[in-house]
Formats: C-alpha cells, sequence, structure tokens
C-alpha cells in the first residue's frame, strides 16, 4: 500500500492523501475546485475509485505539485500528477475550466511540457516520493523512469470554444492544434491527450462556509477524442 509521505518529501509537502481536502474558492465552475474535486473522488489512499479514460485506469497521485521541490521556492505547480497503472505511465494533469477563453489547448500542452521536462530531468529527486506514494506501492517502482502522459482535461464548452471537440464542427484552427499536439508527442516520446467532460462538473458536498469541499457529480464520465 501507498504512504503518507508529506513529512518524509518535500514535493508532496502539506499534501494529504488520507482526507478530502476543502478550499475557499466560492467558484464551482473555477479551475481550483475542478481539481479538488477530482483529487477528493479519485486520490485519497483509502479510495478504490480510479481515473477511467478509454482504456486506462489512473490513480490521482497528488495535485498542486510544485516543479521545485522545496518549500516556498515554487514558482508553478502541476494541477494534478496520476498514474496510468494499465500502461505503467506518469500523467501530467492540465485543467482548464469550461469558460476559460484565454488559455488555448496549445498553452496548455506548452505548460504541461515545461512540466514534463522538470520531472524527466530531475527523476533522481522525485522517484522515491511518487513511488511511495502509489497505492500498489513496491520497490520496482523506482528501479525505471516510467514513460509519460499529458492529459488536458476540460469541459465540453472550453473545446467546443476552441473548435476541436467534434470532427463535425473542427475548426482550421483546432485542426491546427491538433496537429501540432501530435507531432510534440512524437516528437518527445510522450502521448498528449484530449479529455472532455460534462459542463458544470462540480458539486460540493459538505464543508464550512468558508471552505468548500468539492466532489464530482455521481454522472461525470471523461472521454477521450
Amino acid at each position: 500500500m501507498g504512504r503518507n509521505t508529506q513529512r518524509m518529501y518535500p514535493f508532496f509537502s502539506g499534501r494529504d492523501n488520507n482526507n478530502e481536502t476543502g478550499i475557499s474558492d466560492p467558484d464551482p465552475d473555477g479551475e481550483n475546485a475542478f481539481e479538488r474535486a477530482i483529487y477528493n473522488t479519485y486520490g485519497l489512499i483509502n479510495s478504490a475509485e480510479l481515473l477511467n479514460i478509454s482504456d486506462s485506469k489512473y490513480q490521482v497521485v497528488t495535485y498542486q505539485l510544485p516543479l521545485v521541490p522545496q518549500d516556498g521556492a515554487a514558482f508553478k505547480n502541476i494541477d494534478l500528477l496520476a498514474y496510468d497503472i494499465d500502461h505503467k505511465q506518469i500523467a501530467i494533469i492540465e485543467l482548464k475550466k469550461g469558460s476559460n477563453t484565454g488559455d488555448s489547448p496549445l498553452f496548455a500542452i506548452f505548460e504541461s511540457m515545461v512540466y514534463f521536462k522538470v520531472l524527466h530531468g530531475n527523476w533522481n529527486l522525485f522517484k522515491e516520493p511518487f513511488a511511495h506514494r502509489l497505492k500498489d506501492y513496491t520497490d520496482d517502482a523506482t528501479k525505471n523512469e516510467p514513460g509519460y502522459q499529458i492529459l488536458i482535461i476540460a469541459p465540453n464548452a472550453y473545446w467546443n470554444y476552441w473548435g476541436i471537440l467534434n470532427k463535425e464542427t473542427l475548426s482550421d484552427n483546432g485542426n491546427k492544434i491538433k496537429v501540432l499536439a501530435d507531432k510534440i508527442g512524437i516528437d518527445n516520446n510522450l502521448l498528449i491527450k484530449f479529455i472532455s467532460t460534462r459542463d458544470h462538473p462540480v458539486i460540493h458536498e459538505n464543508g464550512s462556509l468558508d471552505e468548500k469541499v468539492y466532489k464530482l457529480k455521481k454522472d461525470v464520465v471523461f472521454t477521450q477524442f
């Protein structure tokens, strides 16, 4: 079984994987609420649920992972980090809210490529905290560096705005983004996946007025396209 590592490794400092975590963000359609809802649903160490996307099952390992493994030194965080159990690959997850018309999928890919380069370039520092966070921890998890994936996850409204979601309505700009995403993936030996889900996927089930515990709605399905 995985183990609580927030005291052992600064990569995961303050990331409690034993209990649901709340946030003070009042916007249920915001990226922070979306991130925490996915983590509270699939990231807790005692949860039997896995994030199912197409032919892969993912354990969500942590949220808001700092690029620099010292407290207070990070300038940017990974939204969610997961592990593809079926293909034994690390998944860097970048989330976008449905109303985000400023950050294109291409920008999300470039953000995620920075995270990939940092993780890949610092695997010797990163492998121990990552492996100990896995539910099915074994010493073999640190022997060889896994492959990588980038998952851009957003509600349907986001993908429709950028003209990518449906083949019938694929815009010229959307097609260019998909072609470039495929090329970046091939050039860097990683998978880049676009994932859609229903609009307004988040609810808050409990918590105080100052801090809500967000969860995913029961009908939420994640679909690769």
